[in-house]
């Protein structure tokens, strides 16, 4: 089994050293397209989705939610909150918040105004058709 591995290694060795111009002008390709993907990536953050019938290229926002703490700390709900659904890291828990929320223990106006959304760079995915 060793001599038939050994064999298939330099099997392969020899089949890339015949081809090596070959082999070399494949890695550019891919260093090239690479890069040109970093590119089109950027591009397409400034100009939406797109579609050549060859290769379709989708932005999608991104955004990071969470509840200000701030906020919630000055409301008359604090105490429940902190017991609840805030953490020793000094977190909210959002999912026991919203559950407080529906069955009534912590006011949902409450919530609607330390709700806080950012808008984070949009994730770019690129597709062969």
């Amino acid at each position: 089994m060793l001599q038939e591995y050994t064999n298939t290694i330099l099997a392969i060795n020899q089949f890339k050293e015949k081809h090596a111009d070959v082999f070399n002008e494949y890695e550019k390709l891919m260093e090239l397209r690479g890069q040109q993907e970093i590119e089109l990536k950027n591009w397409a953050k400034e100009n939406g989705d797109q579609n050549n019938g060859v290769v379709a290229v989708r932005v999608d926002k991104k955004y990071k939610k969470w509840y200000d703490v701030e906020v919630l700390k000055q409301s008359e709900y604090w105490r429940v909150i902190s017991e609840v659904a805030y953490s020793i890291e000094e977190k909210i828990n959002k999912d026991k918040l919203e559950e407080m929320a529906k069955d009534g223990s912590v006011g949902r106006e409450l919530l609607r105004d330390a709700f806080r959304e950012e808008e984070m760079s949009p994730a770019v995915s690129i597709k062969l058709l």
